[in-house]
């Protein structure tokens, strides 16, 4: 993760993914691991994959949301300073 000024965060991780979608992934491009792992270690890596969804996918939303809402209101408290902070035509200087 990184971040770009005040505001812009990068992170190399999808926040997007639900338990539900995880688990399209492995059904549908599971079988993409036999090509780096033999058959009993992509099995086993696809076991502890599937267990660790189950057991963290209610962790990692909640994360996810946090993450979100922190990020949402440094934007809203960054625009309400550099508003607060122009000049408006015909205002009392």
């Amino acid at each position: 993760a990184f971040r770009f000024g005040r505001t812009a965060y990068a992170f190399q991780c999808h926040f997007e993914v639900s338990k539900d979608l995880a688990t399209t992934w492995f059904d549908n491009w599971g079988h993409t691991v036999f090509k780096h792992l033999d058959e009993h270690r992509g099995n086993e890596t696809l076991k502890r994959a599937r267990e660790g969804i189950v057991q963290y996918s209610a962790a990692a939303a909640e994360f996810c949301r946090v993450v979100t809402q922190r990020w949402g209101d440094l934007v809203r408290r960054n625009r309400v300073a550099r508003q607060g902070s122009r000049k408006r035509p015909g205002a009392a200087a």
